[in-house]
């Protein structure tokens, strides 16, 4: 980059700290520690990233003098920082100045026409979910679809990938930070210059997003992108008007960002965010939607917007997977784990997390034992409370009562070996298991999370269950008794749920909404 030598950690013996800048060109979240320590015991090194405007063009020419030159000396690198003080007012100004004007009447997009679909990356999740199934509704519609995420796909994103590949889609991992910012020139530094400065309040790492994704979505000449979860809908809505792509489509996958600490630590001022992304909502072409209605109401009031400018777009279900998945399946099961053709059986799948509340599923299970002593419950998922999982279970006497299968591929086969799914979530925006679960024919006990109650059929809402805590445990208890007691009535629920589930629910009506959205119906 500008002359810089590339070396290994090793060779710094032969360099003087004080007149020599480490510049990282790896991804600083994933290795960036490791890196660090790895320059430190060759001495006090100063280690930046490409992107630390207040550091960067001051130290090159310690470096490389002779070409010191290529970078910016106008102010929109390092000068920049200092005009940020009031970070909404900035933004705006910097907005009207770099990003090309758009109009509200502008013709619309070729349909079927070029749509980027940008996620972090593949992995076993909700978000990751709907994004492929997105990817293979409009492949179906006979668009060009291509999905861009930052990461290779994650293990447990099989199904995602061989679907949107069946499908006939295109799976593109974004540049990296050296592929960009490795040979970086004139001509390159004064291309970038204006997404660099419209992502100034960002973390460094998501202003070489912002880059990455406007260079693919230039080149491929995207008539369409959608966003899915906030940092992507942050890099992405800047991204996407730098490199003039006519409709934008933000979507928020749960409540707005406040309700999950550390989620808005990618911005310089947290509380500028809804500030950030209505100055974006602004610009003609430019839509957020949400999941839920529940999540579109946390999203208005949090952006200061009416409800009604945050479209719902509920999430669908593969209806033909589910209906694929052998229905012996869940009898096999049972007899694997030791338990009888007519046992009470109770599952409940979901990241072991605190907004999933897996240790409320432990005790509406402990509860539900003085009621039914032969319940059994299997516990399908991981995540952070993973041990404190394991040690409630064994505190409250359940070693013998849940089985914990932690994360699978097999959750369907899994699901129809129970008579119900138990949901225990304080958060959530709309739960793809809840749909799931009614989609394989199962009952569904639940609380009213987010937007449960919406995915929810109607001849099962009246087991979704609300009010404090204790008071709430009791009546999930109740429900789960109620259905556990006449499971021919639980399964006739169920298969009625399954039948709305595949009419209101479907990938078809999910594309079909999203389309209309973005004006492309």
């Amino acid at each position: 980059m500008a002359g810089i030598p590339v070396i290994a950690p090793s060779d710094l013996a032969s360099f003087d700290p004080a007149d020599t800048v480490v510049v990282v060109m790896a991804d600083f979240g994933l290795y960036g520690e490791a890196i660090v320590q790895a320059v430190a015991a060759q001495g006090p090194f100063p280690v930046i990233t490409p992107l630390e405007f207040d550091t960067l063009p001051d130290l090159l020419p310690l470096v490389t003098a002779p070409t010191s030159q290529a970078w910016p000396a106008d102010g929109s690198g390092a000068g920049e920082a200092a005009g940020w003080r009031d970070v909404p007012a900035a933004f705006g100004r910097v907005l009207a100045e770099v990003v090309r004007p758009r109009t509200a009447d502008a013709p619309l997009p070729a349909v079927p026409g070029h749509a980027c679909l940008l996620i972090g990356s593949l992995s076993p999740g909700g978000a990751e979910r709907q994004i492929a199934y997105l990817g293979a509704g409009l492949r179906r519609r006979g668009w060009r679809v291509t999905v861009l995420s930052f990461y290779p796909p994650m293990a447990g994103a099989e199904n995602y990938v061989r679907l949107l590949e069946a499908a006939g889609a295109e799976l593109l991992v974004l540049p990296s930070a050296r592929a960009i910012w490795g040979t970086l020139t004139r001509a390159d530094w004064q291309r970038w210059t204006p997404a660099l400065r419209l992502g100034c309040p960002l973390a460094s790492f998501m202003q070489h997003a912002v880059v990455a994704v406007q260079s693919v979505l230039e080149e491929r000449k995207a008539d369409v992108l959608f966003t899915y979860l906030d940092a992507n809908n942050l890099v992405g809505g800047m991204a996407g008007l730098l490199a003039g792509t006519p409709r934008i489509v933000m979507s928020g996958r749960n409540l707005n960002p406040t309700h999950f600490p550390g989620m808005v630590d990618f911005c310089s001022d947290g509380a500028a965010l809804p500030q950030l992304f209505r100055r974006m909502l602004n610009c003609p072409g430019v839509t957020m939607t949400n999941n839920s209605r529940a999540g579109a109401q946390s999203y208005a009031s949090w952006l200061g917007v009416e409800e009604a400018a945050i479209p719902v777009v509920a999430n669908a279900v593969d209806v033909a997977t589910l209906k694929s998945v052998d229905r012996k399946a869940g009898e096999r099961w049972r007899r694997h784990l030791g338990l009888g053709p007519d046992q009470p059986v109770v599952v409940g799948a979901m990241r072991l997390a605190p907004e999933k509340a897996p240790l409320r599923f432990l005790e509406v299970i402990r509860r539900l034992r003085d009621r039914l002593p032969d319940v059994h419950a299997i516990l399908l998922g991981d995540g952070p409370l993973r041990a404190a999982v394991e040690d409630a279970r064994d505190a409250l006497g359940l070693d013998g009562t849940v089985t914990l299968m932690g994360a699978r591929a097999d959750v369907y086969e899994l699901m129809l070996a129970g008579n119900l799914l138990l949901q225990t979530s304080t958060v959530e925006g709309m739960p793809n298991v809840v749909l799931e679960a009614q989609s394989l024919g199962r009952a569904v006990v639940a609380t009213a999370a987010g937007g449960t109650v919406e995915c929810l059929t109607a001849p099962l809402r009246p087991y979704v269950q609300a009010g404090q805590p204790d008071r709430l445990v009791d009546g999930l208890v109740s429900a789960c008794t109620e259905l556990l007691s006449d499971r021919r009535r639980a399964a006739a629920l169920g298969a009625e749920a399954a039948a709305l589930i595949a009419r209101d629910f479907s990938i078809e009506r999910m594309t079909e909404a999203t389309l209309a959205v973005a004006g492309l119906a």
